[in-house]
């Protein structure tokens, strides 16, 4: 019992039972470490952070009526569909591309889901790129808009 009772006396006597270690700016040579850091992280990002090159890749509705607009990719061989985007006549949708490539595309009349208008690909290279839903017949056109010249 005595010596619980000196444990108990010295541990509760110090604030704090094991020395403080320095926290935020009183640690020597903290500002300039914070400093350095900061110097290294922007010339890295000067040296080695050169611009993305990505293109936009655009879909236009130029027909008068209601469209239903999949994607397809192709997972071990069988097609997967993505999710449905319905665009509204003279409505288009935009999406960043960052590599040249390919996609499976579905065009539906939201009537008829079960039956596509349309099953194409979509082909685009670094550059951007509209491509135009267009009214053909009974059917629909997937056709690419010429870039406009400044």
């Amino acid at each position: 019992s005595r010596l619980r009772s000196y444990l108990c006396a010295s541990l509760t006597s110090r604030k704090y039972p094991f020395p403080k270690r320095p926290t935020g700016n009183s640690v020597p040579g903290n500002r300039v470490s914070a400093f350095v850091r900061t110097l290294v992280a922007a010339i890295a990002v000067a040296l080695f952070g050169g611009p993305v090159a990505a293109a936009w890749l655009t879909i236009r509705n130029d027909t008068k009526q209601e469209l239903v607009i999949q994607n397809v990719v192709i997972v071990n061989g069988q097609p997967k569909p993505g999710r449905a985007i319905k665009l509204l006549p003279g409505e288009s949708i935009r999406e960043n591309q960052l590599a040249a490539g390919s996609r499976g595309i579905r065009v539906y009349d939201p009537a008829n889901l079960k039956t596509p208008l349309l099953i194409g690909t979509l082909k685009w290279e670094k550059d951007d790129v509209t491509l135009s839903i267009t009214p053909e017949k009974k059917s629909v056109a997937l056709a690419v808009v010429p870039p406009k010249k400044p």
